[in-house]
């Protein structure tokens, strides 16, 4: 099997159960050793990497192999550009796909960002919008599919019909995503053994559909058509995130945020854009009567981005 984990500067490693002999896993680049992605995953075995540079890429219906990962620079680097007219990415068993903008699926019905009918797979850090579905999951043979989807840290904006959606035989894992704006669900839960938690769903036809006892804990859901429908865990609120700038797609929180802190484990922000803020608090912070039950309140502001001095 290929296990990977994570270096202290947050890189992927990639390690290989030597039950059987292979060779080393390999990493190929692109644009470095291979002009395009395509002709990178065509050559991966399992337990191999595609690491994209930063660029735009216009390339359609690929597949990700079994068992490799395909990394990009970040989704502000980096983006995979669709011809709208099918899938842009089909993800494989053991996969794992992290930072990229993944748009530009096709129109039809289960045309997506995000294609997945085996699992596991895991998409991280990633932005899917511009897509008719964000992301598809979605089990023909249930003896056969072991369809878990894990999903942490995207963006998942902007997407024709639903952010996420599946039938009921896929079981999603979905943790400190941002689904925002899409014209339908944010995220639809169709398994009981679905996770949803440390998600903020903001703007969209629903929220989070719970349709199946899915556990749903610890999420924010604000400004949708419906918040929430089906069965709530703790935790959930209803209240404005305070994001920098919804309209022009900056999901990062304001220090007052309610979604700062407020996850699980206590302590963890919600959403996939944790508070970050450069500088120091406003400072002196002075409390004085003014009048019969007036009260002034004043501070000394000292420039730091990410709080809201009024």
């Amino acid at each position: 099997m290929c296990i990977r984990d994570r270096d202290t500067q947050g890189h992927t490693r990639t390690t290989e159960d030597r039950t059987f002999p292979t060779r080393a896993p390999r990493v190929a680049a692109v644009p470095g050793d291979y002009a395009t992605i395509a002709a990178a995953l065509a050559q991966a075995s399992y337990c191999d990497g595609v690491q994209v540079a930063a660029g735009a890429y216009a390339e359609n219906g690929l597949t990700v192999p079994d068992g490799v990962y395909l990394h990009g620079a970040g989704w502000e680097q980096t983006t995979l550009a669709g011809n709208g007219t099918s899938n842009v990415l089909t993800l494989s068993p053991g996969s794992e796909v992290e930072g990229f903008t993944i748009q530009g699926s096709g129109t039809d019905y289960f045309h997506a960002g995000v294609w997945v009918d085996r699992g596991p797979v895991t998409l991280r850090d990633n932005r899917i919008t511009g897509n008719a579905t964000g992301v598809w999951a979605w089990c023909f043979d249930v003896a056969t599919c072991a369809l878990q989807v894990t999903l942490e840290g995207n963006l998942i904006t902007g997407n024709a019909r639903d952010g996420l959606d599946s039938n009921e035989f896929a079981v999603f894992t979905v943790r400190n995503n941002t689904v925002v704006d899409n014209g339908g669900r944010g995220m639809t839960l169709n398994n009981a053994a679905s996770l949803a938690e440390n998600n903020l769903a903001v703007g969209n036809g629903t929220g989070i559909a719970n349709n199946a006892g899915a556990t749903v804990q610890y999420n924010l859901s604000w400004d949708n058509g419906t918040n929430y429908s089906g069965a709530q865990g703790t935790g959930n609120l209803m209240l404005d995130p305070f994001f920098r700038n919804r309209d022009s797609g900056d999901y990062r929180l304001y220090a007052g945020s309610p979604a700062v802190g407020h996850g699980t484990p206590p302590g963890t922000d919600m959403g996939a854009l944790p508070f970050t803020p450069v500088g120091n608090p406003p400072e002196e912070l002075t409390v004085s009567a003014a009048g019969e039950d007036v009260w002034r309140v004043s501070w000394t502001g000292n420039g730091a981005t990410g709080y809201v001095l009024y």
